[in-house]
C-alpha cells in the first residue's frame, strides 16, 4: 500500500457509504482515518475522506447509487475512475490494496481466458476440483474471467493471459499453433500440470525453456504424506514478497531448463527462474523472452509460468490448508497481465515499518525521552525517601 501512494499522484476521494447507527461505521471511519494519517508523510496520493448516510445525505447519496455503489461500502474515486468495495464481506488491507491499484492503474488488458476442453478445472466450477474461488479472487483484482475453446476459435485480442489449470487431454496441433503465435507476440500462459505428457501444452513447452520431469523429491517436508511444502522463493516479481510464507502443491514435477535456454540471444534469449523449490529441485519455473530486446524496441516479452501441481488453487485445496497458493497465484496473473504483484512492502528488508505519523512521532519521542525517564525518577526518588523514613 506504501508503495502504490508513494509512486502515485492525484487526489483520491473515499467515502464511507453507510449509516452512522451502522454497527460498521467506527471502525470503517477509523480504518479510513489511519489511511490518510499512512498517505499524508509520504508525499504521492493524498486521500479525502467522506462520510454519506443513505438516509440523511440524500444527494450525495443518490449519486453514489447512480454510479452503481451500494448500501454498506467504500467508495473509491479518482477523476472518472469509481471503485467500490463491500463491508459485508469484511475487507482488509488487501482489499484495500487491491482497490487502490484498480484505481491509479488499472490494467490495459485485463481478461484472464481459461482455455476448456481438455478436462481443464473451471473457473465456474463451484466443486472441490472447480477454481471458482480464486475465479472470484481475481475477479476482485479487476480481472475479467472468460472461457476459451481454442479448437474452435483464435485467442481474443483482449486477452491479457491464458490458463491451462490441470488439462489431462492433449491439444490438438491447432491449438498449439494458436497458443505458439499468441505467445510469439508478446502473450502470457499460466500452466498448472500434474503429469508429465498429460499437461494439454506440455509437448509445446521445451521450445520456450522448459522440460518437465517427473522425479521423487527427496527430503521434502510433508503435511499428509503425498504434499509437499514449499518454502524456498526466488528473487522475482512474483515470489520475492513470499519470503517466510509457504505454499503446498501436491506430487509436483520438477522442471529444467530445456537446450533452447542455452542457445538464445539479444531478443531470442529466454531468461529461466525457478519461482518455487525444494532444495534443488524447481517445482514452480517462470521464462521470458524479449526482455533484451534492447530500449529502442517496442517488444513485449514472452512470459510464462509453469507449476507443478494442476489443482493447487483448486476449492478444495484452498479449503483446507492454511498457506500462500493464493497469494502465490495472484501474484503470478499480475507479473503475467503486466500489473505489479502485491504483498510486496517496498522497504528494505533491515527497515522497521511503524506507520507514525508526524504527529504519532512527535508524542513517541515526548514519551520516550522525558515522560518515561521521569516516571523512572519520581518511582526512585520516592523509593529512597521511603527507605532512609523506615531507618
Amino acid at each position: 500500500m506504501r508503495q502504490i501512494i508513494a509512486d502515485s499522484s492525484g487526489t483520491v476521494t473515499v467515502t464511507a457509504f453507510l449509516s452512522r447507527r451502522d454497527p460498521r461505521f467506527r471502525s470503517t471511519a477509523r480504518q479510513l482515518r489511519t489511511l490518510k494519517r499512512l498517505a499524508d508523510p509520504l508525499g504521492g496520493m493524498s486521500f479525502e475522506l467522506r462520510y454519506v448516510d443513505p438516509k440523511w445525505d440524500v444527494g450525495p447519496a443518490g449519486r453514489l447509487v447512480r454510479k452503481g455503489a451500494r448500501e454498506g461500502s467504500v467508495v473509491l474515486e479518482k477523476e472518472r475512475r469509481f471503485v467500490s468495495i463491500d463491508l459485508a464481506e469484511r475487507p482488509g488491507e488487501r482489499d484495500m490494496v487491491s482497490a487502490l491499484r484498480r484505481l491509479v492503474m488499472p490494467p490495459k488488458r485485463k481478461d484472464v481466458c481459461w482455455i476448456a476442453g481438455h478436462g481443464e478445472l473451471r473457473p465456474d466450477a463451484y466443486g472441490s476440483w472447480g477454481m471458482s474461488d480464486i475465479a472470484r479472487e481475481l475477479a476482485r483484482e479487476g480481472y475479467k474471467n472468460v472461457t476459451i475453446d481454442l479448437a474452435a476459435t483464435p485467442v481474443p485480442a483482449d486477452c491479457a493471459m491464458m490458463v491451462v489449470a490441470g488439462a489431462k487431454d492433449d491439444y490438438s496441433r491447432v491449438e498449439l499453433g494458436r497458443i505458439n503465435e499468441y505467445l510469439k507476440g508478446g502473450g502470457r500462459l499460466l500452466v498448472m500440470m500434474g503429469r508429465p505428457g498429460q499437461g494439454g501444452v506440455s509437448s509445446l513447452l521445451p521450445s520456450w525453456g522448459v522440460r518437465p520431469v517427473a522425479k521423487p523429491l527427496s527430503g521434502a517436508k510433508t503435511l499428509s504424506g503425498t504434499d509437499v511444502v514449499v518454502s524456498l522463493f526466488a528473487d522475482h516479481p512474483v515470489s520475492s514478497a513470499l519470503s517466510g510464507s509457504r505454499i503446498v502443491l501436491e506430487t509436483p514435477l520438477v522442471f529444467d531448463k530445456a537446450a533452447v535456454v542455452e542457445s538464445g540471444v539479444g531478443a531470442t534469449r529466454i531468461e529461466f527462474t525457478p519461482l518455487a523449490r525444494v532444495g534443488e529441485d524447481a517445482v514452480a519455473v517462470a521464462v521470458e523472452r524479449g526482455s533484451d530486446a534492447g530500449s529502442d524496441l517496442a517488444v513485449r516479452p514472452t512470459r510464462i509460468v509453469v507449476v507443478g501441481d494442476g489443482a493447487f488453487v483448486s476449492n478444495g485445496a484452498l479449503a483446507v490448508r492454511s498457506c500462500a497458493n493464493r497469494d502465490f497465484l495472484i501474484n503470478v496473473v499480475a507479473y503475467l497481465s503486466g500489473t505489479d504483484a502485491i504483498g510486496a512492502s517496498g522497504v528494505e528488508p533491515h527497515m522497521l515499518i511503524t506507520a507514525f505519523d508526524r504527529r504519532s512521532r512527535f508524542e513517541f519521542t515526548v514519551v520516550l525521552s522525558l515522560i518515561i525517564p521521569l516516571l523512572v525518577f519520581v518511582c526512585f526518588s520516592v523509593a529512597t525517601f521511603l527507605r532512609r523514613r523506615g531507618k
